[in-house]
């Protein structure tokens, strides 16, 4: 592809994805009520698509790059949701395409951190240009592996290696390098044109100019190479060791700042799960806020009617899982327990049915995770269209259909129907049929017994652990028998 058609595409897609380290302590950090505009902007400023986002939003000029400036003129509230709205997105690289994208962020962090200390030793007033150069030099190669990533065949010909050695591969091979591709990106998203054109220039032989020096050097440290930045930075030679602490230090601070807190290592569906709850959080303040501000009683009707709408709209997002437009986890947790309850109530029989799709770790491995998503989906709308009751994603390849009153009644049969409609879909891919099967958990709860949401789940799992142990696609159930018996 050419670097117009990669770009064409870029402009047409969702959002860049957010370093995880960065995401969990965003969602980890925005609920404190004393987060203040410096430790957001310290935060956010290591990652690079939310960095883009701040600033193009900031918009206070030609030096918008002072990303500290940029929260401050945003406000702390907005910069909180742009930070969640950025924590929902997905990565969606193809499997044929595989970006390293936890060694792209550990690059770009380590090299901003490093441009920076160059700019404060030598170009002080280049200080905050630096360190947003080193940071977006390779966001083209982020924003095409999202956008169009068959286009990374040559771009990810060896990407563990200098920049400069890829740059030469990708220019052999597509006429263009990575360089090129986040310039033109960012002149898309208006950012200042001298650090544009030093991103640009960086892998040029001839002398660039202040700036392109800096990232010169960056980029030779990378590699490995004092001597080149020293070179690059037209300085004393005496200054390599200096330089080699320098890259090392760097390396180290952005290795820590990108690291997933240990709280927060729950996976990549949880993290999206609570920036969801977080940002409808935020959002609803938001709004409320604005609400009882309008004092006149005819825009405070119009205003209470939208504000409905949003908060619907808002809390279906928070409880809806991204992949298969089903309930989410937090969602079903929410609903079982509710369920239970009103079961007890009314004396009412009750049905959970888990289910866990056979065999998904090899599918995966055969067909790509593309194949697997999509796996997912077709799953989730069988069981939506043949369910009699609640249907959610459990986590990863297991599902749950929570079944009320008469379902629940015929819940071992419900499940057969269920399996069976799951075995006769198709799924068209790569100009083949795919199919799976799965195996079921059933534990039905009758009408006048009791019992604990942990333990009902616990029967039910067991049942599924059962059907699998006994040969999968099959339906096992186990009448929930009360406490004591």
């Amino acid at each position: 592809m050419t670097m117009d058609q990669v770009l064409e595409r870029i402009r047409t897609a969702a959002g860049l994805p957010t370093a995880p380290g960065v995401a969990a302590r965003a969602v980890q950090q925005v609920g404190r009520h004393d987060l203040t505009a410096a430790e957001i902007s310290d935060l956010l400023r290591a990652d690079p698509a939310l960095f883009i986002k701040v600033v193009q939003m900031a918009s206070i000029g030609d030096d918008g790059i002072a990303f500290a400036q940029s929260v401050e003129a945003l406000g702390l509230h907005s910069v909180k949701l742009v930070a969640l709205s950025f924590t929902l997105t997905q990565l969606d690289g193809a499997a044929d395409a595989e970006l390293d994208c936890a060694a792209l962020w550990q690059r770009s962090l380590t090299r901003a951190l490093t441009c920076q200390a160059l700019a404060e030793r030598f170009h002080p007033e280049e200080r905050q240009r630096a360190y947003a150069a080193g940071l977006l030099a390779e966001i083209g190669l982020l924003a095409a592996w999202q956008a169009a990533p068959e286009s990374l065949v040559g771009l990810l010909a060896d990407q563990h290696a200098d920049d400069a050695t890829r740059a030469r591969i990708e220019t052999d091979l597509l006429g263009w390098h990575h360089g090129q591709l986040s310039a033109a990106l960012l002149r898309d998203q208006h950012l200042p044109e001298v650090v544009c054109g030093t991103i640009e220039h960086q892998f040029d032989d001839l002398p660039g100019g202040t700036l392109t020096g800096i990232l010169q050097a960056a980029n030779a440290l990378a590699g490995g190479d004092p001597d080149r930045a020293v070179t690059a930075l037209e300085c004393s030679p005496a200054e390599a060791e200096a330089f080699v602490t320098l890259a090392r230090q760097a390396a180290e601070s952005a290795a820590e700042r990108l690291a997933v807190p240990a709280e927060r290592a729950g996976g990549l569906a949880q993290l999206q799960s609570d920036a969801a709850m977080q940002l409808a959080m935020l959002s609803l303040a938001s709004e409320a806020q604005r609400f009882q501000a309008d004092r006149a009683e005819e825009a405070a009707r119009a205003e209470g009617a939208r504000l409905n709408e949003e908060t619907k709209r808002i809390l279906e997002a928070a409880s809806t899982d991204s992949l298969t437009q089903i309930a989410n986890r937090a969602a079903f947790d929410k609903r079982l327990d509710e369920e239970l309850t009103r079961s007890a109530e009314q004396e009412q029989t009750l049905a959970l049915l888990l289910l866990d799709v056979d065999h998904f770790k090899k599918f995966n491995d055969t067909h790509g995770h593309r194949a697997g998503d999509e796996v997912l989906r077709q799953v989730a709308a069988a069981l939506q269209a043949e369910a009699p009751g609640f249907v959610a994603r459990y986590g990863g390849e297991e599902f749950a259909v929570i079944l009320v009153h008469k379902p629940a009644e015929r819940a071992g049969d419900i499940g057969e129907q269920l399996r069976s409609a799951i075995e006769a879909t198709g799924i068209p891919w790569n100009d083949q049929t795919l199919r799976v099967t799965a195996s079921f958990g059933v534990a039905v709860l009758q009408a006048g017994l009791s019992i604990s949401v942990r333990d009902l789940i616990e029967q039910a799992d067991q049942r599924l652990y059962a059907a699998k142990h006994a040969g999968r696609n099959r339906v096992m159930t186990v009448t929930v028998q009360p406490i004591g018996a």
